[in-house]
Order: structure tokens, then sequence, then C-alpha cells
């Protein structure tokens, strides 16, 4: 038999008778000009969406006409693009911009009006104003349960909005003057920034009451957290600082950095903080795992947002002054492979793999000892890959590994994967029957599983036979195999 393929094998038996039977370099992504994308006036709050791929900025447009006074604007900005695909009316003074991926609603919170605007990210309309507390300003979702928590900066409290029925279930107090709020929706967690009391309060959102408060730096202004790590980082504007927490231990630790840090996202690729620094006009890039910063990007000339695609590893930045939104590659990471499923294939026929680990992004592609694969992103632990028959004609042990692109990049570990025989099924013989006494017979096997290698045997004898293909092969009957009456037993 050959190697590698089970002891099973399939018997038809043939008789004779009268009748005889028978598969980066660091560089900036934005439009020609260095000033970036043109948005609207005062652009500062910015989410993306990983998903779609989409931005979604907030501004503040000067009044005139029948808006006498300032009012918000919503620009959505398709990132492949690079072009704004729609602008949306919302209320005064926007100051917290937040998604909920599943259903597809951006939420803004209307610090002058008191008011939570809920817009339909495919029809881009505002279906709902939600009445909150005074002067919201943070605003985060938790995608588990579909609700919002916003921080209202003005009574000291924190709103908590029903995001199925747009609605405020709950009002929770918190420090003095809460600025920025984020969710860890794994440990059920969000953390208030409360910018007078220099601390953070910790909200258990199974019961929504404050368990606790943890000390951070001087005027602290905004928060995120990655809900991979569970660490959360709060820029502190005074002290030229952030203060970084192990949410699970509580443990913290401070990191200096430029002057007066105003804004901070954290990348879930590869655990890496980004904070504005508008003194500096400079983009810090931190490595929260060794607490270094690694890259320190100039920006222009009033900084106001950040929020980075987790799955593109690009950075979007807005500028107030100059009303702009610039893009920014970041250095990729190195990708991991922790297992493949399944981690064993048949030979001859193309196979489908997942590839389970880290740091993936959409541009990491796929290898099979060297070549090419089709490869689809799913998310930044999962890819999958096609791997091609022409490359599975060989049994034995092959090596699976992943490429990240340029800027820096580079390849992953390799994972082996076994490629197999199937064991050889016979489904038909042609002719089915032929005459005792016949003087020879090319006999045709249908069947699946066949290869050149492949061992065929008539009644426990090895025989010669010539491949047509995986799934047909013939093998040349002589007088004396057909000059009796009598059972021919094959096997493969």
């Amino acid at each position: 038999m050959r190697k590698y393929s089970s002891s099973k094998c399939v018997v038809l038996l043939l008789l004779v008778v009268s009748l005889i039977v028978f598969s980066f370099k660091d560089r900036v992504h934005t439009k020609a000009d260095a000033m970036g994308m043109s948005l609207e006036t005062n652009p500062h709050g910015i989410v993306i969406n990983p998903f779609t791929n989409q931005a979604v900025v907030i501004s503040e447009k000067e009044g005139h006409g029948h808006h006498s006074e300032n009012y918000g604007v919503v620009s959505v900005i398709d990132l492949d693009t690079q072009t704004v695909i729609s602008t949306i009316t919302v209320g005064k003074e926007p100051k917290g911009v937040a998604i909920d991926r599943e259903l597809n609603i951006a939420l803004v919170s209307n610090g002058k009006d008191d008011t939570v605007s809920v817009i339909d990210l495919k029809n881009y309309q505002v279906i709902s104003t939600i009445s909150v507390g005074k002067s919201p300003e943070g605003i985060a979702v938790n995608s588990l349960t579909h609700t919002a928590l916003v921080a209202n900066h003005k009574d000291d409290t924190v709103s908590v909005i029903d995001l199925l029925n747009y609605s405020v279930i709950g009002t929770i107090p918190v420090g003095r003057e809460p600025k920025d709020i984020a969710i860890d929706s794994t440990l059920n967690l969000a953390l208030v920034v409360n910018e007078k009391d220099y601390n953070v309060s910790i909200i258990d959102l199974n019961t929504y009451q404050v368990t606790g408060t943890v000390p951070v730096g001087k005027k602290p202004q905004a928060i995120d957290i990655n809900p991979e790590t569970h660490i959360a980082a709060v820029v502190n504007e005074k002290d030229n600082s952030i203060t970084v927490i192990n949410l699970q231990t509580w443990e913290t630790s401070t990191i200096q950095v430029g002057k007066h840090p105003i804004d901070i996202a954290i990348n879930q690729l590869d655990n890496r903080a980004l904070v504005i620094c508008d003194e500096d006009r400079s983009l810090l890039l931190i490595d929260l795992d060794t607490e270094k910063i690694i890259e320190n990007y100039s920006l222009n000339k009033k900084p106001r947002g950040v929020a980075a695609n987790n799955f593109t590893n690009i950075v979007g930045v807005t500028d107030e002054e100059t009303d702009s939104l610039t893009l920014i590659q970041l250095p990729n990471p190195v990708p991991e492979i922790s297992s493949l499923n399944p981690s064993t294939v048949y030979r001859g026929s193309e196979a489908s793999i997942i590839i389970e680990g880290n740091k993936f992004i959409k541009a990491s592609k796929a290898y099979f000892e060297g070549r090419t694969l089709e490869t689809t992103f799913v998310d930044n632990h999962r890819l999958d890959a096609k791997i091609p028959k022409d490359l599975l004609l060989k049994t034995g042990t092959f090596q699976i590994s992943v490429v990240n692109p340029e800027p820096q990049g580079g390849t992953s570990n390799s994972v082996s994967l076994q490629v197999n025989n199937p064991v050889p099924q016979l489904s038909i013989l042609d002719p089915l029957e032929t005459m005792a006494g016949t003087q020879g017979l090319t006999l045709t096997v249908y069947g699946m599983g066949f290869f050149d290698d492949t061992t065929v045997y008539i009644n426990n004898i090895q025989r010669p036979f010539t491949l047509i293909s995986q799934t047909k092969l013939q093998i040349e009957l002589t007088a004396g195999d057909l000059e009796v009456g009598a059972y021919l037993e094959i096997t493969a």
C-alpha cells in the first residue's frame, strides 16, 4: 500500500462464471497635499469602524442663515477612497462620538444641548435624539449589551442609554467633572475620567454602581481600553503623562510623554497606544507591553482627536486649525501563528484551512512552503487560506507561515501542515461482466484517491495499471485471469 495511507482498503469483487461481474517605512496616507483630507470646520472627535473602514468625525460649524448659532456636523469618511461620503447635522457643541458596530449606529454627545444624537450609518440620518445630563462629553458603547454610557461634565454623573429603545435607563453619580469614559465589555467594567478629582471611577456594569476609584495624573482628559489585554490608559494633560492601569490587578504605572497630551487610542492589534500632544504637535506611538515610546510623528498645527483601525493598522488624526484628517500608516507587527484548523489535509484535492494566531492585518498573506496562498482576512486573530490541489500532490509535512508587509512587518513562525493520502475508494467497474475464456480485457476502475504510486491488487497479487486521473485507472486483464469462472478480488 502507499505511504501515509490508512491500512484500510476498499474491495470490489469480480465474478467469472459464464459471465464476469466487475482535492514602512513610516508614511502618511493622505491625498497629495500634506494638509490631509479636508473636513468641516473645527474637527475634533473621531472613531473608526474597522469592519467598514469608515471614520466618523465630529466638527463644529459656524452658524449662518437659519442656523444663527454654531452647530455640530458629523462627517462619515470612506477610508478606502479617502472621501467624505456624508455630512449630518447634529446638536450644538458636539463633544464625543462612539459606534455600535453590530447595530451600525453612531452616537454623538451634544455638549450645549444636553443630548445624544443617534445616527443610522446605513442611510446617514439622525434617527433619535436622547436627553441626558448637563454638558455630556465622552461616550462609550458596550457592544455586548448594546448600551452606551455618557459622561455628563457639569452634573458629575454618567447616563446609561439602552440603544435598542433609545432611552436613558439609569444615572450613576461619579467624581467631579467627568470628562471621558471607556468600557471593557469582557470584564463588564466602565472607567470614567474625573477631570477635577485626578482619578477614574470604576463602574460595575452588572449593577451600574461605582465600586472604587483609581488615582491618575493631573487634569486627566481622555481614556481608552484594550479589551483583549484588559489595559486602560489615561492621558494627563497638566503633568504631561499617561497612566496605565491593569484592570485585572489594578496596578498602575506612569509614562512621561510630550507637552499637553489631550487624546489617546489603543490599537488592539499590538497593544500600542497613540497619544496626541497638542503643544508639541506630535503623535506618540507607545508600546504598552514595554512602556516605551517607539515612534514620534510630527503633526499639523492643532491636532485634536485620534483613532486607530486595528484591521489596517492605520491611524487617523483630526486637526482643528487646518480642518483636516491625516492618515498615518503605522509600523506593522510580526504576525504569530498559534494553530491550523485542520492541521491535516488530504493529498490531491484543494484544501481550506483556518490560521489562528495574533497580529494579523488585512494585508497579511499566508504561505505554503514559500508559495503565496489565496488569503482572506477575518480579524486580527484569524485568516482563512485556500491551498490549491497542485500544491498537494505529494504526502508529507509542509510549513505554513504568514507575512505582514512593510513598513516593518515580517514573517511569522512556521506551523506544520500534514498532507496524507486519502483512503482509495473503488466505486464502479467497466465492464461489469465478461464471458469466461475471453482472451484479454481492459478493465476501467472508477473511484477516488488514485495516484501514480497507488498499488493495485487482483486476488492479493500486485498488478500494473494505467492512471488516467485521480478518479479513474485501467487494468489489463489477461487470458489467464479470465480462463475460468471465478471471483476476482480487486483492491487498492
